[in-house]
């Protein structure tokens, strides 16, 4: 019965370790299983943020600099066309200033003339008026004479 209680004893610890190693073994396999898994989604994550994620970004990265690069651009383009509308706006008020004084010196010169051009004739008709007053004094004389005294005038 000895050998058979050692054999049972013996059994039993066999039987025992034995479950312990397959459960530490079942355990580390559970572990190994895990941190494969956790290494394999890592793995995908990164896949996936290299192949997807990081060209999009760098594309998205692109559009919008070449956005930033046509806003600036654009801005550049509107300042430049400000500039050149208030230089063209002087420019216009320098012609439309030139045109007013062009006009009021062609208005004065206007006015000059028609000044000059009735002293002229005022003095014209004084002349005339003058010569027709001696013309007058002449031709009484003569009629009171008999004679006139130049005929070639008549």
């Amino acid at each position: 019965m000895k050998k058979f209680l050692l054999a049972a004893l013996v059994f039993a610890s066999v039987f025992t370790l034995g479950t312990k190693t397959a459960k530490a073994d079942a355990a580390l396999d559970a572990a190994t299983n895990f941190a494969n898994l956790q290494n394999n989604y890592l793995n995908a994550t990164i896949d996936y943020y290299r192949n997807y994620e990081i060209p999009v970004m760098n594309q998205y990265s692109a559009a919008m600099s070449d956005q930033i690069s046509q806003a600036l651009a654009a801005n550049f383009q509107a300042k430049t066309m400000y500039s050149q509308a208030l230089a063209r706006q002087s420019v216009n008020d320098f012609q439309l200033s030139m045109n007013y004084d062009t006009a009021m010196m062609n208005l004065n010169t206007q006015y000059q003339n028609l000044m000059n051009m009735s002293l002229y004739n005022y003095q014209n008709n004084m002349n005339q008026g003058y010569v027709n007053y001696l013309e007058n004094v002449n031709r009484a004389y003569g009629f009171m004479m008999g004679q006139p005294l130049f005929p070639q005038y008549q």
